[in-house]
């Protein structure tokens, strides 16, 4: 019986041990207690080359009293165009201080538009019969006068259309998909590019 209780005893531990490729990371809470700028400020990793460009650029103000939504620029996508051979490393940038004013003025500005947009808030894309997605989406013209389309698309799960995650795309010159969406600060809405994005896909830029 003890040999048999041993056994049991065994397999359940095992069984209680596996992870089946599933890892609980929690609840997101997208709520931030204080305005868009102290948000940024609180995620060095992230935010803080922005933060020094929204700072150098004097667009403090905006970002702690209007209501606004953010296509953030991660630190990752400002290091590619200064020191990956973007058009700002061209120019001669390898530092936030080497970058002019209104440079920086005009890239912060280019992924900020007045209002809250949550994700939900943006229309869904449709597939037509070749697959392709058409329709939906809205379009928002930035405070330095630049046009986004913003836009979702609902993925599949288990092979079944429309049973998948939702997700929120930014097209300018080029598709990228919001790595974070919904950070909610008080004064309006957060999402976060994915560190790919490349700032020199704005279009409009006072070169």
């Amino acid at each position: 019986m003890r040999r048999l209780l041993t056994i049991l005893l065994f397999f359940v531990l095992i069984a209680c041990g596996t992870k089946y490729d599933y890892e609980d990371t929690g609840v997101s809470n997208p709520y931030f207690n204080g305005d868009m700028l102290e948000y940024l400020m609180s995620d060095s990793y992230n935010w803080d080359s922005v933060v020094l460009m929204i700072n150098r650029a004097g667009l403090d103000s905006i970002f702690r009293t209007e209501n606004i939504t953010f296509m953030g620029l991660t630190n990752h996508t400002i290091r590619q165009w200064l020191i990956q051979g973007g058009k700002g490393y061209e120019a001669g940038y390898r530092q936030i201080a080497d970058i002019p004013v209104e440079m920086c003025r005009a890239i912060v500005l280019s992924h900020v538009f007045d209002g809250k947009y949550l994700r939900n808030d943006i229309a869904r894309v449709e597939l037509n019969e070749k697959g392709e997605y058409v329709g939906g989406g809205n379009k928002f013209v930035t405070r330095y006068g630049n046009t986004i389309w913003l836009w979702t698309k609902q993925s599949s799960y288990m092979g079944v259309a429309g049973l998948g995650p939702v997700y929120l795309c930014m097209t300018n010159q080029a598709t990228n998909t919001i790595a974070s969406a919904d950070i909610q600060p008080y004064n309006g809405v957060v999402h976060s590019l994915e560190y790919s994005y490349k700032i020199d896909n704005i279009g409009k830029l006072p070169y």
